[in-house]
């Protein structure tokens, strides 16, 4: 995670290649039984197609014995992979020397990964803004209680995530349900370590950004914890709070320097108070004055409520005697 570079694009919905590892299993063609070699790739280790062809032959003799260096990959269903931007998250790649044609097998893939593609199966992005969510504040308490353990976590380790927004937090799907008691924290690409000096990295989705860092005033944590808010906001209103019909950058940057958000009219009477408090209280233009993800834990909105603690508590109680019972026997 690197504040180096300018990674700022306006048009950025999903991170490239270079920003994000795909997790790959590469395998030996014509090997039934060599279940693979699980790598990260992405431009940070590989510039190009080559530089990874070097690097999986490298991976690979160290378990069989290749007639020649790695020339060409293909899937599994024989289309080739001409490019690193031609790679998938969790693809399996048959891996080809030199006057090779890909040999039709039915090959084997190590448990590891194949519990890491249940898993990216399980869970799914979902698109937190949607209509189905507006108004909803029930799963708005429950995706802010998630978010903001999460974040709290990153902050003791340091880290600044600076690109959260709904399509950053992913539910688990299980069984055909959303759980949205069960919600993580995804893509960090944009993720840096904060040592405790300002930050002037220039960075993000538009309509998320803290007015520091548009005004490259230099920033800490708390860009975390406005970009939060403008996710609440648009969990429970169904639209950005600043310039929320346009696309043009240099106008939503206006809107979000002029001053605090702007509620729709219908949305008047709806919100309730802690809702409204909590997305007024991270939407402080002033960072010193923003409220923080350590202090959001006990704020109302997103606080578990006496009944859950107890209900919780009680099913905790429940297990404990089991595992005690049989420890017992």
């Amino acid at each position: 995670m690197s504040d180096q570079s300018n990674c700022f694009d306006s048009r950025r919905l999903c991170p490239p290649l270079q920003q994000k590892a795909l997790r790959v299993c590469f395998l030996r063609n014509g090997d039934r039984h060599f279940k693979g070699v699980n790598m990260a790739i992405s431009r940070a280790y590989f510039k190009d197609l080559q530089a990874l062809l070097q690097g999986v032959t490298q991976s690979l003799e160290r378990h069989v014995v290749l007639r020649s260096v790695i020339e060409h990959f293909c899937r599994t269903d024989g289309s080739p992979i001409t490019s690193l931007s031609s790679f998938r998250e969790t693809d399996i790649v048959i891996c080809c020397c030199k006057n090779e044609e890909m040999v039709w097998l039915k090959y084997s893939v190590n448990k590891d990964f194949k519990r890491m593609m249940a898993s990216c199966k399980r869970w799914r992005q979902r698109r937190l803004y949607s209509g189905s969510l507006k108004h909803d504040a029930q799963i708005a308490r429950s995706v802010m209680r998630c978010t903001v353990s999460a974040l709290a976590h990153m902050h003791q380790l340091q880290v600044i995530h600076r690109d959260i927004k709904p399509e950053n937090l992913r539910v688990c799907f299980t069984s055909g349900v959303w759980n949205f008691e069960m919600v993580k924290v995804g893509d960090f690409g944009l993720a840096t370590y904060y040592l405790g000096s300002d930050l002037y990295t220039y960075c993000g989705t538009p309509g998320y950004m803290a007015p520091e860092m548009i005004a490259m005033s230099g920033y800490d944590h708390q860009v975390d914890s406005w970009s939060l808010g403008v996710t609440l906001f648009y969990m429970l209103c169904g639209q950005r709070p600043f310039a929320c019909d346009s696309q043009n950058a240099s106008e939503i940057y206006a809107a979000i320097m002029s001053g605090g958000p702007s509620y729709p009219k219908d949305m008047k009477g709806v919100l309730s108070p802690e809702a409204s408090q909590l997305i007024d209280g991270l939407l402080v233009s002033n960072p010193i004055y923003r409220s923080t993800i350590a202090e959001l834990g006990q704020h109302p909105f997103s606080a578990l409520s006496a009944v859950t603690k107890f209900f919780l508590l009680f099913r905790f109680a429940i297990i404990l005697n089991r595992f005690m019972l049989g420890r017992a026997q």
